[in-house]
C-alpha cells in the first residue's frame, strides 16, 4: 500500500490539513490510503468550546482527483461541511466527532444518491461518549425525534445504496486487565471485537445498547442555538 511521508517546512508554524493536502497530491495516481488526526490538549468543557475547537482548523480539502484513495479517515475538526471523496472510496471514518454532523451526513448522502461513489460500503462516525445526550433550556423531544430515531433515519438516507452508516464509541480500556491485551505485536489498537455486535445494523445496535446502556445519543443532536426568545433549536428543526 502507497504511504506519503508529509514534512513540514517551517518547524515553527502549526501543521494543518491544507499543507497536508498539498503534500499529499504528489501521490494522488498512487495513495491507497490517509489518515489525519488532531489531538486535543484538552477536553473541552461545553459545546461552545467545543465549537471553537472546530472553527480553529482548516478544512481538508477536496479528494475527487484521487484515483486509486479506498480509506480516508480524518477528524472532525477538519471535515469540511461537503467532503469531496473519490470516486474508488470504500471506507469513510470521521474521529472526534462531538458536535453535530448532520449537514455532512447528508450532503455525503446526496453524493450517494447521485452514485458518485459506487464502491462505497463502511461510512463511521467515532466519539468518545454516545450515551449522553445533551438537553438544553426549551427542548422537547417529539414522537420519533430521539436520538436513535434520527441515527435510524440518517441510515434510511443511504438507502438504496451499498453504504453502511454507523456511530461508534471509542473503546473503553478495562483497568483491571492488562491494557496490553488489546494491541497486538505490532503496537496496533485492536477494537474490532467491540464493533462487532453493532456493525449487525439497526437491530444489532439495540441490542448493545440494551446490554451496554450506550447508544448514539449526541451525535446527531442539536447545536447551541437559541431562538429569539431564549429557547433552543433542537436538531430535528435545524435546515
Amino acid at each position: 500500500m502507497q504511504r506519503a511521508r508529509i514534512t513540514i517546512q517551517n518547524p515553527r508554524a502549526e501543521f494543518n490539513a491544507a499543507e497536508a493536502h498539498e503534500a499529499i497530491l504528489l501521490h494522488k495516481d498512487t495513495l491507497e490510503a490517509f489518515c489525519l488526526n488532531y489531538h486535543r490538549d484538552t477536553m473541552a468543557r461545553d459545546i461552545r468550546e467545543l465549537e471553537r475547537h472546530i472553527s480553529s482548523h482548516v478544512n481538508i480539502g477536496s479528494f475527487r482527483e484521487f484515483s486509486v484513495l479506498k480509506k480516508i479517515q480524518i477528524s472532525h475538526a477538519i471535515c469540511p461541511l461537503h467532503p469531496e471523496l473519490p470516486r474508488c472510496i470504500k471506507e469513510f471514518t470521521v474521529d472526534d466527532c462531538e458536535l453535530s454532523f448532520r449537514k455532512e451526513i447528508r450532503n455525503i448522502a446526496k453524493d450517494c444518491r447521485k452514485k458518485l461513489y459506487p464502491d462505497f460500503v463502511k461510512f463511521k462516525l467515532l466519539t468518545s461518549d454516545v450515551s449522553q445526550p445533551i438537553m438544553l433550556p426549551g427542548q422537547r423531544i417529539p414522537d420519533k425525534g430521539t436520538p436513535q430515531d434520527i441515527f435510524i433515519q440518517h441510515q434510511q438516507l443511504f438507502q438504496p445504496s451499498s453504504v453502511d452508516f454507523q456511530i461508534y464509541p471509542y473503546k473503553k480500556p478495562d483497568f483491571d486487565s492488562d491494557l496490553d491485551d488489546d494491541f497486538d505485536a505490532d503496537g496496533e489498537y485492536d477494537g474490532e471485537d467491540w464493533y462487532d455486535e453493532i456493525e449487525q445494523g439497526p437491530e444489532g445496535l439495540i441490542r448493545h445498547m440494551q446490554r451496554t446502556g450506550m447508544g448514539p445519543m449526541h451525535i446527531i443532536r442539536s447545536m447551541n442555538r437559541h431562538r429569539a426568545d431564549g429557547s433552543a433549536i433542537p436538531p430535528w428543526e435545524e435546515e
